[in-house]
């Protein structure tokens, strides 16, 4: 029986410290939690992304 495998990015930080949000800063050319996101694909079975309610409408469909 396999395993069933879930990934999940905690991309809802206010980042205060650093004063933007950083899951939308570049990382290999995306956002930060999208290519988070896309190497959790490759190795889990279900991904999951937990931001705020306001940083919703700026994510990928």
């Amino acid at each position: 029986m396999k395993t069933k495998l879930n990934g999940l990015v905690l991309a809802g930080g206010k980042s205060t410290r650093m004063g933007t949000d950083k899951g939308e800063l570049a990382y290999h050319g995306k956002p930060h939690r999208e290519y988070l996101y896309e190497l959790l694909e490759k190795f889990c079975d279900d991904v999951y992304l937990s931001v705020r309610s306001e940083q919703h409408q700026n994510l990928p469909d």
